[in-house]
């Protein structure tokens, strides 16, 4: 035998159901994959000169900057090439599985021979 009962306490129990169901929450919003990816660049480099590439990391984790031939000095650092900021590895020819911030980061070279040479940069970060 059904009683009556008071509606505030059906309407509790949809509120209830609701929320079971995943209709008491806003939804999340989707977040975008990232993956590890490559780039490369090649070009002259100047005897005693400095070349700069900005890139952003799409996620904070490691980064792999290398360049062949040697000796030429890599750097990877925070910011954008027009406004630096930290340092955060310098090496000959190679800086490997650095972490790096998401965002705005760069990677600088330098030839240290008094010789202009053709270079190759392979740099690894998230995409």
């Amino acid at each position: 035998m059904f009683t009556n009962r008071p509606p505030t306490i059906l309407l509790l129990l949809v509120a209830l159901a609701s929320v079971a169901c995943g209709g008491g929450g806003s939804p999340a919003a989707p977040t975008q994959p990232t993956a590890r990816g490559t780039s490369t660049a090649s070009g002259p480099l100047p005897a005693n000169a400095t070349v700069c590439w900005d890139f952003n990391n799409a996620r904070a984790g490691a980064v792999s900057a290398s360049a062949t031939p040697a000796p030429i000095r890599v750097t990877l650092a925070v910011g954008t090439c027009t406004a630096p900021g930290q340092t955060l590895a310098e090496r000959d020819s190679e800086v490997s599985n650095i972490e790096a911030p998401a965002g705005a980061n760069h990677v600088t070279l330098t030839n240290l021979s008094n010789q202009s040479t053709r270079f190759m940069l392979t740099l690894t970060h998230w995409m």
